[in-house]
């Protein structure tokens, strides 16, 4: 959960986007369900300077969903 957070500072507070893409990937790696939703929608979107991918998209909230993550059920309609 630390991971995560730190994660939301440097999206949210510092503008680095490059860095928080990489810190959501190592939470997502690890397990981390709220990463992992956060994966799905950035591909869903083309956030973080990605592009468009949705079947990478439905990998990051089908991970999310199997680790209990409602609103990644919700989010890519699983």
């Amino acid at each position: 959960a630390s991971q995560f957070k730190k994660t939301d500072a440097f999206e949210f507070w510092t503008g680095d986007l490059a860095r928080a893409w990489s810190l959501y990937n190592r939470a997502a790696n690890s397990g981390h369900a709220r990463a992992q939703c956060r994966i799905g929608f950035a591909y869903q979107q083309g956030l973080f300077h990605q592009t468009i991918d949705y079947e990478a998209s439905l990998k990051g909230y089908r991970a999310a969903a199997d680790g209990d993550d409602n609103s990644a059920q919700s989010d890519s309609l699983i």
